[in-house]
């Protein structure tokens, strides 16, 4: 029934939604140039929110001269559908113009896996899906799921 704690507006700054943020504001931050020929999409969980350090990544191939930008979407801890929520929460904030800016590169999605993990990816999928740092205002109170 949820009276005294509405789902709904319960959870505006989740964590998938912050990173998902963080990631268009990247973005956003490049105005009135192309924003890279490369661009390099990382989604994972702790591997690789703490493991691949993109600024230092995007620093080097750019010191290469390669044109890269390179946007972390991990969640330290995330599950498939948190991995799911924050992809598709960047993609349905992304507006016609930076479509059209992001088709004009060469984008790489870096996709986690982890070999027992990612064998079964629906293993479970009932008990984690409903998770207070992937919910948000979005105005329903379930998961895809």
């Amino acid at each position: 029934m949820n009276v005294f704690c509405p789902l709904e507006p319960s959870y505006r700054s989740a964590l998938s939604s912050r990173v998902a943020f963080s990631a268009l504001a990247k973005l956003k931050s490049v105005q009135g140039q192309p924003l890279a020929s490369y661009i390099f999409l990382i989604e994972g969980s702790s591997v690789t929110s703490r493991g691949i350090d993109g600024e230092a990544i995007e620093r080097y191939l750019r010191k290469e001269g390669i044109s890269a930008m390179v946007i972390q979407l991990s969640l330290d801890g995330a599950n498939h559908i948190e991995h799911y929520e924050i992809l598709r929460q960047f993609c349905s904030q992304l507006t016609p113009d930076l479509w059209h800016r992001i088709r004009g590169s060469t984008v790489v999605l870096c996709h986690e896996v982890e070999a027992i993990y990612d064998y079964d990816p629906l293993n479970n999928i009932r008990q984690n899906f409903f998770t207070t740092r992937e919910q948000r205002d979005r105005g329903h109170t379930r998961s895809v799921f």
